[in-house]
């Protein structure tokens, strides 16, 4: 996929976020995942690794977490452990 400017500009712009969520909103991609994409997307778009400390990586973060419903960007619990049955050795 290509969307927005050529390649060597690296500056994510709310057009390019704004096709992309298209795109995924057709392909009903879930609000939770699509960040990821199009971090992913992004990096490939620009033809460089990017990392979650990048600028345009955070852009990508806060443009999904402004336009897509509250609470929707959460993904809750990651792992759930118990300490049941486990005995103390003191």
């Amino acid at each position: 996929m290509r969307y927005g400017k050529e390649r060597r500009l690296r500056a994510v712009t709310d057009e390019w976020l704004e096709q992309f969520n298209d795109e995924l909103r057709k392909k009903d991609v879930p609000h939770k995942r699509r960040p990821w994409d199009a971090w992913r997307e992004w990096s490939k778009h620009v033809g460089v690794s990017t990392s979650l400390g990048d600028e345009d990586v955070k852009k990508i973060f806060e443009w999904f977490e402004k336009n897509t419903k509250a609470g929707s960007q959460y993904l809750g619990s990651m792992y759930v452990g118990s300490l049941e049955g486990v005995k103390s050795f003191v």
